[in-house]
């Protein structure tokens, strides 16, 4: 996946996400005495049911260590 396609990825799953989010405040599905504690365990919810795929534990070792690495 070169950058562009990167970027559009990311662009297009977080614009859905931002998207289902807004439409539960609008349609009144979010309570009122929520605040931003609530909304980012939503937003966290939301990214993790967003995971459509799984790694092999190798590339999973692999991840983790670029994350290390790159301070990501």
């Amino acid at each position: 996946m070169d950058k562009r396609a990167k970027k559009q990825f990311v662009k297009e799953l977080t614009d859905s996400i931002v998207r289902d989010i807004i439409d539960y405040i609008d349609f009144d599905k979010i309570p009122e005495a929520w605040d931003g504690v609530e909304l980012r365990e939503l937003l966290k919810d939301k990214f993790d049911n967003a995971r459509v795929c799984s790694f092999t534990s190798k590339r999973k070792k692999e991840y983790n260590n670029i994350v290390i690495i790159n301070n990501l």
